[in-house]
């Protein structure tokens, strides 16, 4: 998303676009849903000969974790070209040099631009906004030392051509020298907000639906204005408890929202030793549990896993992982979930963590770790009460 800036008549300094080491970060969105999206990078290291011309070599991260040569790229003054390694052709990606009113071509697609604003934005770069002729309602944004406000080899034809890479930051040797707004956005929170006193996990629900989910995280761009840039991480829920169970309903001024999703970096960072996963959630968000280092049981009621990267930057052969009955080679078989150190299947179906904000002990029953339920308190022993852990000596 790119943050327009006041017109100016600034000579512009031009910056090289084509810089070794350049690192271009992204983040894809996929057709498939939230749980399909990834992040990947170009970066430019070394040079070839292609087409009569010394290139850079610009490498993109695939997602078997590999990098591979993609494209092989020039400058002539305030030009980018890409070179066909087919037909040794090359064909023009950016040109600096426009001016308002200029036409230029798409040689990839056959549409055809008008330049209809030349700027300066913060940091002093050069901005160069392009309307479509044949009619594409959105602008296309050029930006000096760049590219493109979404991937930086939009024009061509990219692997995943059902999907949506969106550029998160540019880096130079190890710094951000360059942000988009959408890396601020990635992550957005609709609706209101309720806080379960209990564990302090914050939710997210919208009052004309009966869906909430785990309150997203988010991530703090530090500097701007052309001041060096840095990058922190927060959890949408800052002052959770260490042991939780994730609600899978809970009702306000009679409306009953049930819980379906957990946000990406709901719980990033934070000190989490134990969760318990309600049935209801179809979908966790990328790093929903990055760097939860404590981590050491996670309580999944979910009987149909599917593939997630909640539990990226984990050592997950510590963590054991309870799960419901018969659903252990459905867990083993799935992406985020089968790299778990030890995997056991529980007795029980489910535990209702239902919660009234306006009546909170409608439900009272008292179940084991294992979510078996008690008939009452035992003697001795770790047992659950209304989603809460006790502990009897």
């Amino acid at each position: 998303m790119f943050l327009s800036a006041a017109l100016s008549t600034t000579v512009f300094a031009y910056e090289p676009m084509l810089v070794d080491g350049k690192q271009w970060n992204y983040y894809c969105e996929s057709a498939r849903g939230p749980n399909y999206g990834y992040y990947f990078h170009y970066v430019l290291r070394g040079e070839q000969e292609m087409g009569g011309h010394q290139c850079k070599v610009l490498y993109r991260s695939m997602r078997d974790g590999q990098e591979r040569a993609y494209a092989y790229l020039y400058e002539e003054g305030m030009r980018v070209y890409y070179v066909n390694v087919k037909t040794g052709e090359s064909l023009l990606l950016y040109d600096f040099s426009l001016q308002k009113g200029d036409i230029t071509n798409d040689p990839f697609y056959g549409d055809s631009y008008i330049v209809e604003d030349v700027f300066e934005m913060n940091g002093g770069r050069q901005v160069v906004r392009l309307k479509s002729i044949s009619g594409y309602p959105f602008p296309r944004y050029w930006i000096e030392g760049v590219g493109s406000d979404y991937d930086f080899l939009l024009p061509l034809e990219i692997p995943e051509s059902s999907n949506w890479p969106r550029l998160l930051t540019v880096e130079v040797g190890g710094k951000t020298v360059y942000m988009t707004g959408y890396a601020t956005e990635l992550i957005t929170v609709a609706g209101d907000e309720y806080t379960d006193s209990n564990t302090n996990v914050v939710y997210t629900y919208n009052a004309n639906d009966d869906s909430a989910e785990v309150k997203a995280g988010w991530r703090v761009i530090l500097g701007g204005n052309g001041e060096e840039l840095s990058e922190e991480d927060f959890p949408g829920s800052p002052n959770v408890k260490s042991d939780i169970a994730i609600l899978d309903k809970f009702e306000i001024d009679g409306h009953e929202y049930t819980v379906s999703k957990i946000g990406e970096k709901a719980f990033i960072l934070t000190g989490l030793t134990k969760v318990v996963i309600p049935k209801t959630i179809s979908s966790i968000g990328i790093d929903a549990f990055a760097f939860c280092c404590d981590l050491v049981s996670v309580v999944s009621y979910i009987e149909d896993p599917f593939d997630t990267d909640a539990f990226r930057y984990l050592n997950t052969s510590n963590i054991t992982l309870f799960v419901p009955k018969g659903c252990k080679a459905k867990y083993k078989a799935v992406k985020g979930w089968s790299n778990f150190g030890k995997i056991v299947e529980m007795e029980t179906t489910n535990i209702q963590f239902t919660r009234n904000i306006e009546q909170m002990n409608t439900k009272d029953y008292i179940y084991n770790i294992n979510g078996r339920r008690y008939s009452a308190i035992p003697a001795k022993g770790i047992y659950i009460r209304d989603g809460r852990k006790y502990v009897v000596k």
